[in-house]
């Protein structure tokens, strides 16, 4: 079928994977879990804070009705990611980080969909929004304040910028994600600083520790975290188990993008 309420409808499917244009997830999440189906949803959760709003209310009428919870999850990939899984395990959450993020992304045509505000909801809540998932993973804490700024084009695409976040537990995170780059660069590169050490991630290939000695990790290829993630929602649907990202991490990363976006305009 392609009739989206047959699917939802159906009681011989407990999950569904919405991998939609952005500006239907949120009717769709609010559909299905309504439903009490299972949710697997590529970025982002919600366009507009009105639509964060209903799929908030909606999961909380879930919890309030105080039957099996059902798994929403947001394709943040880079979670999963081995390197990032050892980061992880390496610090204390409330160890204070420093973290930087450069994504070199490049250019995209004009007229592509993700420049569309009503489509994609812009480059920052379309695309930006899985990095500022990562920083705030990182991290350790809660954002406790925010700003950005985009470089000036002719455009107003919003797709070279600088964010910076801090954290309750005294962390900080900078994010440069730029569109003006060259493709020889690599894609991506991730640094933390914390408790005399280094670590650096380079476009998920390789990941030098620098400590009392320095070791160096290295797969063939970029591993980001896309099997993983598949593998630990459908763990937790067949064992019961907890969401692998607790819905409260996915509302925030949403505020804070929403918040990012705010801090752009001014």
């Amino acid at each position: 079928t392609g009739n989206v309420d047959e699917i939802i409808a159906d009681d011989r499917i407990n999950t569904v994977f919405i991998t939609t244009p952005h500006d239907l997830h949120a009717e769709f999440i609010v559909k299905a879990l309504t439903m009490s189906k299972h949710i697997f949803v590529e970025k982002p959760l919600a366009l507009t804070k009105d639509e964060l709003k209903r799929v908030w209310e909606t999961h909380r009428l879930l919890i309030n009705r105080k039957k099996p919870l059902p798994i929403l999850m947001v394709g943040f990939n880079r979670r999963f990611s081995p390197f990032i899984r050892r980061v992880k395990d390496m610090f204390i959450s409330d160890q204070p980080k420093a973290i930087h993020y450069r994504i070199n992304a490049g250019k995209l045509p004009k007229d592509h969909w993700l420049y569309d505000p009503e489509v994609s909801g812009g480059v920052i809540i379309g695309e930006v929004c899985q990095f500022i998932d990562l920083a705030i993973y990182l991290s350790g804490g809660e954002v406790s304040s925010i700003s950005a700024k985009s470089l000036r084009d002719q455009d107003n695409l919003q797709d070279t910028l600088v964010i910076n976040l801090g954290f309750d537990n005294g962390s900080i995170a900078t994010i440069g994600y730029f569109s003006n780059g060259n493709k020889k660069v690599s894609s991506e590169y991730l640094e933390v600083f914390c408790n005399n050490q280094v670590v650096a991630i380079n476009d998920f290939k390789t990941m030098k520790v620098f400590g009392k000695k320095i070791t160096t990790t290295r797969f063939r290829r970029p591993d980001m975290g896309y099997q993983q993630e598949l593998i630990a929602f459908l763990n937790a649907i067949q064992t019961g188990s907890p969401s692998p990202i607790p819905f409260e991490e996915l509302y925030a990363t949403t505020l804070t993008t929403f918040a990012v976006v705010d801090s752009v305009k001014r």
